[in-house]
């Protein structure tokens, strides 16, 4: 007689499923022909050992059919079309079968037996990554056929990992520097496992030095398992060097623009680091408030210092202009004959300015003073001043005195007359002259009887003609006739 019974196991319907460890037919015989499902936990005995429990399901089988208790169908051994998929799991205790994936074929008897195999228990190897168990599975039919597979779970998991490490930071003396093992925090796998839950923690100190950086001390805590795998993480104390700075000098007050002279001796630095390269620059002044090279002038210079390990310090410095405005000394006072002649002196102009500051002179006048500019005595000025490149001004005066004479007069000669009538004034035979081309004005007096009584041989007339210039000056001179006729 030929049975095939193809059999698909599920999770919704399991046959009856039995962790066995001493086993009899009248306990394994499952109920509607469905396959007695036996779980040991033990290592699979090899395809040629027959289970007892095989065997009585055997030998029911046979007495039913009047057969050897051993015998073999020859219809041929259950077949596996199905073995459960290999799995990669956490931890060993993930490890299980999944009988619900194997679907199998069973050619002799209405029932049959599947025999799983698990793990005994656990490896040397524990749930340590690549660690391999096997689960087989050992399906029999009653006519004492059997046909095996396995199915492989290989352990995969993360070791362990540190989830908190203590704070460090910036200290000022070593005495601060204190590991702290209890703050650290990490998670492992397994924790029913014997070796990952297996837990070594240590904590090792470097104490070094960095010039950029300071003393630093350095604990390092490190977390492994009994797989060899390990996490660190690391617990930073630094005692940082003394902070780069830089302080300038008072504010400095000078006379001129070429008297701020920064240099190196302006400033005090401080910080810096036994074998690190610093560097000073000093920027060029900048004015920041008031008129270059002017009094009330404020420069400011900026000085920065840094060094190799990338820090940097800065300070300013003002410099304050004072000076004094411009001065001027006129040309000395001169005395000139007329108005005429007088003219500035640009020339004789002495004048200082502070700092070397350019300076332009410019001059008003002639000013009259004193008198009416012509006649002798009056008084000219002359106002030089001088504006500095600040726009500072500074004045001196020139005095100008007209010194010159009165008019002079020559009357045109004397003349001899016959008859006292014809004694008359010559001023076209008068000549004169004035100071400075001034004008005159030539007036005449007479005849004036001087000696006799006008008319007679000897008589004595005069003429005085006098010429008065613009300034009121005369001058006069005479002119003598002389009576000379015959008597009767």
């Amino acid at each position: 007689m030929k049975t095939d019974v193809t059999r698909v196991l599920s999770r919704g319907f399991l046959p009856l499923i039995m962790l066995f460890f001493g086993f009899t037919m009248a306990k394994a015989q499952s109920a509607d022909n469905e396959p007695l499902i036996i779980v040991k936990k033990a290592a699979y005995p090899g395809e040629d050992v027959v289970p007892q429990e095989v065997q009585e399901l055997v030998a029911q089988y046979a007495s039913q059919l009047s057969s050897s208790p051993l015998s073999t169908s020859s219809d041929g051994p259950p077949t596996i079309e199905n073995c459960p998929a290999d799995q990669t799991v956490e931890c060993f205790e993930d490890v299980g079968h999944t009988a619900s994936e194997l679907e199998y074929t069973i050619n002799c008897g209405p029932n049959g037996i599947i025999i799983i195999y698990e793990p005994p228990g656990i490896l040397e190897t524990g749930s340590c990554p690549g660690t391999e168990y096997v689960v087989t599975y050992d399906v029999w039919d009653q006519c004492g056929n059997n046909v095996s597979c396995e199915q492989i779970f290989t352990i995969d998991n993360p070791g362990p990992e540190i989830t908190f490490c203590p704070m460090g930071g910036e200290i000022a003396s070593a005495d601060e520097a204190v590991s702290d093992v209890d703050a650290l925090e990490f998670t492992f796998s397994c924790p029913d496992d014997p070796l990952c839950s297996d837990i070594e923690v240590s904590v090792d100190l470097e104490e070094s030095y960095e010039p950029c950086v300071g003393q630093i001390f350095t604990y390092t805590y490190t977390v492994t398992d009994a797989c060899g795998r390990s996490d660190e993480c690391e617990q930073v104390f630094i005692i940082p060097p003394a902070p780069l700075e830089i302080v300038c000098n008072d504010d400095e007050t000078v006379e001129c623009a070429s008297d701020v002279a920064p240099g190196d001796d302006d400033v005090e630095i401080s910080g810096l680091i036994d074998g690190v390269e610093f560097n000073l620059v000093i920027s060029d002044p900048v004015l920041v408030s008031g008129d270059d090279g002017c009094s009330g002038a404020v420069y400011e210079v900026t000085y920065t210092v840094s060094d190799d390990c990338d820090r940097e310090a800065s300070c300013s410095r003002t410099y304050t202009l004072e000076n004094e405005g411009p001065s001027i000394t006129a040309p000395d006072d001169v005395i000139i004959e007329c108005a005429a002649d007088a003219a500035p002196d640009l020339d004789g102009v002495v004048f200082t300015t502070a700092c070397d500051l350019s300076g332009d002179v410019t001059v008003e006048g002639p000013i009259l003073l004193e008198g009416d500019g012509f006649c002798d005595g009056s008084l000219w000025e002359f106002v030089y001043t001088v504006t500095d490149a600040c726009g500072r001004t500074a004045s001196d005066s020139q005095l100008v005195t007209i010194s010159n004479e009165g008019p002079s007069i020559t009357a045109p000669d004397d003349v001899i007359i016959e008859c006292a009538a014809d004694a008359a004034p010559d001023l076209d035979g008068v000549e004169f002259s004035t100071s400075c081309d001034l004008s005159g004005d030539v007036t005449v007096e007479g005849p004036i009887l001087l000696e006799g009584d006008g008319s007679c041989d000897g008589d004595l007339w005069e003429f005085v003609y006098t010429v008065t210039d613009e300034c009121g000056r005369t001058a006069s001179d005479s002119q003598l006739v002389t009576i000379s006729n015959e008597g009767p």
